[in-house]
């Protein structure tokens, strides 16, 4: 847990920023790195969703860290409108005929290296999206617990004297959780629609349950 805890959160945070500037190479040696990042991040996930099933109300800190850190990644590179820009990279590299013969497909754990049609390909950002949600969704009740003792009784300003500030916990609270809010619910329309490879049942029920 501890190892956890300390890893997850920097490295959630600087594959918010690398993965986006892989893509825009837009090469088969981005696509490696690229597989590396989502094999660690995938990782990260299954380590944290098992964690948490024993947690205890102490780790509150810790486990709000690494939400917010994983939330990070989740828009920089899967919500709704990031994903649109990682679906055209992996059909600018996973699908080019020209890189399709560079391809090592006889590794252990192989999720965008195997890709050969755009089926397999949706699947993909479908099950990288699912895992992301999974683990949010197995933090957001501890998470939530902390954001509910800040803004207890929190009152939303009424006049422009007395504005939201980033200064304030309760304001900074409170803009969080409309954007993850906001952030979920376009994920959960457009999805329906059939939108950045569509969404499964199973997504279609952890938008539901984290907006709720």
């Amino acid at each position: 847990q501890d190892t956890v805890y300390k890893i997850a959160p920097p490295f959630f945070e600087v594959a918010s920023t690398a993965l986006p500037g892989l893509m825009e190479l837009c090469s088969y040696q981005s696509l490696e790195e690229t597989e590396k990042i989502l094999h660690l991040a995938l990782s990260f996930c299954s380590s944290i969703q098992r964690m948490m099933q024993g947690i205890k109300t102490d780790a509150i800190v810790e486990s709000t860290r690494i939400f917010q850190s994983l939330w990070k990644f989740y828009c920089a590179v899967l919500d709704e409108e990031s994903s649109k820009s990682f679906i055209r990279y992996l059909e600018a590299t996973c699908l080019k005929d020209a890189l399709n013969s560079l391809k090592d497909t006889t590794s252990e754990w192989s999720l965008l290296l195997v890709i050969k049609s755009d089926r397999e390909l949706d699947a993909a950002v479908r099950h990288i999206r699912t895992e992301l949600l999974m683990t949010m969704q197995s933090l957001f009740p501890i998470v939530a617990e902390s954001y509910s003792q800040l803004g207890t009784n929190y009152r939303l300003p009424t006049t422009r004297k007395s504005s939201i500030s980033v200064e304030n916990p309760t304001d900074r609270f409170f803009c969080f959780w409309c954007n993850c809010l906001r952030t979920f619910s376009m994920d959960l329309n457009l999805g329906v629609q059939g939108y950045s490879g569509g969404i499964t049942t199973k997504m279609f029920q952890l938008l539901l349950d984290l907006i709720e």
